[in-house]
């Protein structure tokens, strides 16, 4: 998630953990970008290699996941639109894959947001926010529902801040 990224009074913030264990976390992510770099790969494959599974859209929602977290922005907005664009898809369905697709839905136009604040355009990132409000996503429980719609409020949030200095 870019959620750290965006929060702006820690980014850039040095923490004393940073400091003593930098060898530890430097191994640690370089660790971690090898394996999202081979995850990528295996989506691609199973993607490739099963175009019909109703599998599919969860592993190219992985495949995204890991392009955004290894800062991929041009690969994961890709993909992310792959989903969007779908036609396979019924996210309105009460059919319990469905319902997890329209989940997919919404998500990828949440990151695709997230991604436009990222490069600053801010128009197009309210335009993929107001596309995420179509698909009504459930929830196992109350905490996935309200960390949504924080999430959700602050990303208009940043947006409508930043159109109004620019508007200015």
């Amino acid at each position: 998630s870019l959620s750290g990224e965006l929060c702006l009074g820690c980014r850039g913030n040095e923490t004393e953990l940073d400091k003593k264990d930098s060898l530890r976390i430097e191994y640690g992510t370089k660790l971690e970008i090898q394996i999202c770099e081979i995850a990528i790969k295996n989506y691609a494959k199973l993607i490739d290699s099963f175009p019909k599974s109703k599998f599919v859209y969860k592993a190219l929602m992985r495949k995204a996941d890991n392009e955004l977290y290894l800062k991929k922005y041009s690969e994961a907005k890709n993909t992310y639109e792959k989903i969007l664009k779908s036609t396979e898809l019924n996210p309105s369905s009460e059919n319990f894959y469905d319902v997890q697709e329209a989940y997919f839905k919404n998500s990828s136009a949440l990151n695709l947001a997230e991604i436009y604040i990222l490069e600053k355009n801010y128009a197009e990132a309210i335009i993929y926010l107001n596309e995420s409000e179509k698909y009504k996503a459930k929830y196992l429980c109350g905490n996935g529902y309200i960390e949504r719609s924080e999430k959700l409020k602050r990303l208009y949030s940043v947006c409508e801040t930043e159109l109004k200095k620019t508007n200015k």
